[in-house]
Order: C-alpha cells, then structure tokens, then sequence
C-alpha cells in the first residue's frame, strides 16, 4: 500500500528550525489548544509572529505532488494533527506499508518527553550536559510498544512497531543535515530509507493509494491556516466530493485504548 502524506509545516522549516521551535517548545507545553497557544506565544513572546513568511514554494511544491497523487486515488483524508493517519493506516492488516512523507519533521521520535532519561548521571541539574539522545529515541520506542503511547510526532514509530512499514521516506525543505543524521534511524527502523530535500529526490511513480493531508496548528501561525482550507477545497472542486476532515487525536484514542486494555475493558 503505498501512502503519501503531506504535513504543512514543511512550509514553516525556516522558521521551526530556528527561534519558531524554541518559542512552541516554551509556550505551546503550558496549552495543547493551537489557537490558545498561538495567543499566548503573542503576549509573552519578543516574535512578531505576524512577521513571519510561510515558504511560498514549499506551498507549491506539496499542491502540486497533491494534485498529482490525486488523479489516481480516489482515498483522501484530511486532518489537524498527523498522528490521525493512524486511524485509517491502523485499519489495514497490511505489512507493506510504502510511506513518502512531505514533512519538516520525520515522525520517528519526537524525544521531548523523553530527554530526562538522558541527563548527565553525576549532575542532574547540568543544564549544559553532553548526552546521547538514542537513550531518550530507545525509551521512547519502549513506552510506545508498552504502553501504545503515540502522538503526531512519532506516529511512524507506531507503524514500525506494528511490523507495518515496508520502506518509508521523508522530504523535507531545503536545509542542510548534520553528519549524524538519521543514524538512530537507519539502526532501528525497518524499511528506512533516509531524508531527502525537495531538491535531490523526485518522486517518480505518483499512484498511491492513500493519500492525507494534515495542518500541524501548532507550528503554523493562523493566519496561515487558510491554506488548509485551500487544500480541502481544491479537493472537492477537483473531485466533486465532500472532503473526509478528521478532527481527532489518535493519540487520544490510543490512551483510552491502553486503559480500556489495563481495566479489561473492551478495546
């Protein structure tokens, strides 16, 4: 089954990269609400966030892999967050997922939550301490498997400990990558075949057969959402149908399916 998702923060790389993913680290833990989180970003952030361009190009780039997906898939689904891929990926007993991913993020690990395992043994407080994040990906692979704990940035460890994945891609802006990524990846996850810029891979065969398109609120200023909507209603001028929009959490769904589980209570 091959898949191409589309994320929209691709077109915001510039700036996630830099001083955006710093000021939502900050501010965005205090409100899982997009729109709440953005406000308050506003009042106690030195960013004029009103200031910040989205990557016109990068907008193009995706608009135009969507229309061209969509010529041969008729399966489209649209949705806030990307751990929602996940309900209708979950769905299929196949274990040949083929993922091409347009992302500013590969959805492997999302290591946030996990990086207290990593703090230097000796001093605890060091802010300044040297550590090897594979401890926090290694953990966070742990809890995933034991515990189903998933969210948008990690969905494609999901897969791979479902023995989904077949091979799975990331593109991403143009940017440069350090000597050592993608290492922990290549180690662990089956079927990875590595992150590429829009500039050195082409997308050759354009016949999927899942196609999902998500927003990623949290690192997309509003004023920039409507190209969300763009994308929703390109679809159904395109097609003639009513756009699928999922306005769920899978990672939501996989918490209450893990209690459910412990109480033994039907999952």
């Amino acid at each position: 089954m091959r898949v191409l998702s589309i994320d929209l923060d691709y077109a915001m790389g510039l700036y996630i990269g830099h001083e955006l993913s710093y000021t939502i680290n900050q501010y965005d833990e205090w409100d899982s609400h997009p729109l709440a989180s953005w406000q308050k970003m506003k009042d106690l952030s030195d960013i004029d966030f009103d200031s910040l361009e989205i990557d016109l190009d990068g907008i193009e780039y995706m608009w135009t892999a969507f229309v061209k997906a969509l010529r041969n898939c008729k399966d489209v689904d649209f949705a806030y967050d990307h751990d929602a891929i996940l309900y209708r990926l979950e769905k299929t007993d196949a274990t040949d997922l083929e993922i091409i991913n347009i992302d500013h993020h590969g959805d492997i690990s999302n290591l946030s939550e996990f990086l207290c395992y990593v703090t230097d043994e000796d001093d605890p407080d060091d802010e300044d301490a040297i550590y090897d994040d594979t401890i926090a990906r290694e953990k966070e692979y742990e809890y995933i498997k034991k515990y189903n704990k998933v969210m948008e940035g990690n969905w494609v460890a999901w897969l791979d400990t479902h023995n989904k994945l077949k091979n799975y891609i990331t593109i991403s802006e143009d940017r440069e990558l350090e000597d050592d990524f993608n290492s922990f990846e290549f180690s662990n996850v089956e079927g990875y075949i590595g992150t590429y810029s829009r500039k050195n891979y082409n997308i050759k065969d354009y016949n999927f057969d899942y196609i999902f398109v998500c927003l990623s609120p949290s690192y997309i200023p509003p004023k920039y959402w409507k190209y969300f909507k763009f994308f929703i209603d390109s679809y159904e001028r395109l097609t003639g149908n009513k756009a699928n929009i999922i306005d769920k959490k899978y990672e939501m769904t996989a918490r209450y399916k893990s209690l459910n589980k412990y109480l033994g209570l039907p999952v």
